[in-house]
């Protein structure tokens, strides 16, 4: 099962670095950890560069912040995703 979470940022000012967590991540293991990065869609690049979607971010890592084990060592880990994301466009 795959899903998907998004949420929209406005009046973001340009050459700033942005902290973004995604908390309560449910998975044990993440591709986060080695080195895949979050999308990110800007309407202001897809219609100047026709690019609108992006992978982007630095000192990305993936937190164990609780959970439980189950049997066999499998079972539920949450953890908090979180990224930093410096804006290139005044929006």
């Amino acid at each position: 099962m795959t899903s998907s979470r998004a949420c929209q940022v406005t009046n973001m000012r340009s050459d700033v670095s942005y902290r973004f967590s995604v908390v309560n991540l449910s998975k044990p293991d993440s591709l986060y950890t080695c080195g895949m990065k979050p999308v990110l869609y800007s309407e202001i690049e897809a219609e100047k560069h026709y690019v609108g979607w992006s992978r982007v971010g630095t000192n990305i890592r993936l937190v164990r912040v609780g959970g439980w084990v189950g049997r066999g060592g499998r079972g539920l880990v949450y953890g908090d995703l979180k990224s930093c994301i410096l804006w290139k466009n005044t929006s």
